[in-house]
């Protein structure tokens, strides 16, 4: 099959040297190892960074069936802003303008958001009948007004009204619709209600595990607990509860905390900050940790349904998870038993902390189950190869 791929927010193979690669190009790459010719329509702007990449071309070759073309935007330095909103105008349009030229592919693989990026896709697929699959990742825009004020939420109604009438017809006619977690696959089908949704699926994000010095059953008991948060500045990860925390244990020696990510963060006795950090860097802080905490804030918080990249990183090395929130990632992680949920309040996140540095063979139990459910649930070795045999179904059917 000719497949193209829509997502303008990921690391980029081959020009984001050090990065680690995200569900896009582990796709990608699952696709043309199997013979298929992929062209992965990306975001010329680094989200992460917030800076444009240089490279001279609106295009690269990344190895045998598998291409990656630039769209341009004038990007933004705050996650949630008009220009934002703007930028994703931008790069849709310049996808109208680079698809027009090209031959027609058999399938579309389009991530959800960007929206106006994903409606560009949509309306291509629909205008010269090529099949459409819509991957959801985020239940924009239910999720906005959580990340507003009570008394100015009504500023932000008209962006949301807008973008459910332009997504309710891709949700509706999408001929499958994908999704991260349960919660939000069911958000996509009642925004789009469809009149077949025979072939949806939930397959997670994944993770694909680098090279590894442990297995599961060599994970040590330990007396010193050593917890790390690995996020973003920007506004779903709640730092201010770590800092809290942090606080809190200041004088429990046998705690301690790393902070990795691009933060502007004063380092305590008990916390270090990293800043941003490679693949290969994060994997050694990774290696020397017990608990991953994933603290989130706003609608990644309260729609219960958001499952982050960071949480698969975490289970791939065998660390508990930490989660402040309830919903679809508390129930997972309390079933089988590989972290806690529902730790919404600094005393109570401290407490559990403490309650597992007293019982480091009940922690070590955690890790093990942490480390062997990754393998068994949620490996990119597991998951990718899956969705595309979901995908090539699809390319056979009428």
């Amino acid at each position: 099959m000719k497949v193209w791929i829509t997502q303008d927010a990921e690391p980029l193979p081959l020009l984001d040297s050090g990065a680690r690669l995200m569900r896009s190009a582990m796709l990608a790459a699952e696709l043309a190892d199997h013979g298929h010719e992929v062209i992965w329509f990306a975001g010329r702007f680094d989200h992460s960074k917030k800076t444009h990449r240089n490279y001279p071309s609106e295009q690269y070759h990344v190895r045998e069936n598998y291409e990656v073309k630039l769209l341009n935007g004038r990007g933004y330095t705050r996650n949630i802003s008009l220009n934002r909103v703007l930028h994703h105008r931008d790069v849709a349009r310049h996808f109208r303008e680079v698809s027009s030229k090209l031959g027609r592919p058999d399938l579309i693989f389009s991530s959800y958001p960007s929206p106006e990026l994903c409606r560009a896709a949509y309306d291509y697929s629909a205008f010269h009948q090529v099949k459409f699959v819509i991957d959801v990742r985020d239940p924009w825009p239910e999720t906005f007004l959580d990340y507003f004020p009570y008394g100015t939420r009504y500023l932000v109604n008209p962006l949301v009204g807008y973008y459910r009438r332009l997504m309710t017809p891709v949700f509706k006619n999408a001929d499958m619709r994908i999704a991260v977690s349960a919660g939000m696959l069911k958000f996509a089908q009642n925004l789009g209600l469809p009149a077949d949704h025979s072939m949806d699926r939930v397959f997670m994000l994944g993770y694909l595990r680098p090279n590894v010095v442990i297995a599961g059953s060599d994970i040590e008991r330990k007396e010193q607990i050593n917890c790390i948060f690995i996020g973003s500045s920007g506004s779903s990860y709640d730092i201010d509860l770590l800092d809290q925390v942090a606080d809190i244990l200041i004088d429990d020696r046998e705690v301690s905390f790393t902070l990795v990510g691009d933060y502007s963060f004063a380092a305590k006795s008990n916390l270090r900050v990293t800043g941003w950090l490679s693949e290969s860097e994060i994997q050694r802080e990774l290696s020397i940790a017990d608990i991953g905490l994933c603290f989130l804030k706003g609608g990644a918080l309260t729609s219960g349904v958001c499952i982050p990249n960071k949480v698969f990183e975490y289970l791939s090395q065998g660390l508990a998870v930490f989660y402040n929130g309830r919903g679809e990632l508390s129930d997972l992680l309390e079933k089988n038993g590989i972290g806690v949920g529902n730790l919404n309040e600094p005393n109570v996140v401290a407490r559990t902390i403490r309650d597992m540095r007293a019982s480091p063979d009940k922690l070590r139990e955690m890790r093990k189950r942490s480390f062997d459910y990754f393998d068994r649930e949620v490996s990119a070795r597991e998951i990718y190869p899956q969705i595309r045999h979901q995908l090539e179904i699809l390319g056979t059917m009428k």
